[in-house]
């Protein structure tokens, strides 16, 4: 990537000659023309783009996402709980693979976003998905006629409260996730 260079430079105190800052706002609006995407896309990219990506702990402190696929889920329009079989990330001990829950651990109490990611084996039947807090629905069991969507919520959590992702359907036959990924996020202490 190129950088933008100017002209001239100049000293407080001191008047600066117009010709000379013409100068320099000639080059900034040269470099702006040549180096920048435009909005129309008249101006295309040149070169790979690099992404800087930080894998640190937010400010707010601790985070954990869990993964989970193939589970079955019957056909009698209970809830069942997804089991989750991997972490993606998990900074302070929210997750126990093959489990069913995120606990809030000891000294992280706060306000969270509890994120529900869901997608599933296509049916004729309406899906339902839910986010609990300690066996109480927080986010509740909301329909989905699609197989696949998301839920979102900030809760207010106490050490020790458990979160649970389940899913129910009343097609013919038992129906599987296909990938479902559950995380909780502190946003505030």
């Amino acid at each position: 990537m190129s950088t933008l260079s100017v002209p001239n430079s100049f000293t407080n105190g001191l008047n600066p000659d117009a010709g000379l800052m013409n100068a320099n706002f000639a080059a900034v609006k040269t470099f702006a023309e040549v180096e920048s995407i435009q909005r129309d896309g008249s101006v295309a990219f040149t070169a790979a783009t690099t992404f800087h990506v930080s894998q640190s702990t937010p400010r707010c402190g601790a985070q954990g996402k869990a993964l989970a696929g193939g589970t079955s889920i019957p056909n009698t329009g209970t809830p069942t709980s997804i089991t989750f079989t991997s972490e993606n990330w998990d900074s302070s001990g929210f997750i126990t693979p093959s489990s069913t829950n995120l606990t809030v651990p000891t000294g992280l109490a706060g306000i969270y976003l509890v994120s529900l990611q869901f997608d599933a084996e296509t049916s004729t039947s309406t899906w339902r998905w839910g986010v609990y807090k300690n066996g109480v629905a927080v986010i509740g069991s909301a329909s989905f006629g699609v197989e696949a969507g998301s839920l979102s919520l900030p809760v207010v959590c106490v050490v020790g409260d458990v979160f649970t992702a389940k899913a129910s359907q009343t097609s013919a036959g038992a129906l599987t996730t296909s990938q479902v990924l559950f995380s909780l996020v502190r946003l505030s202490l």
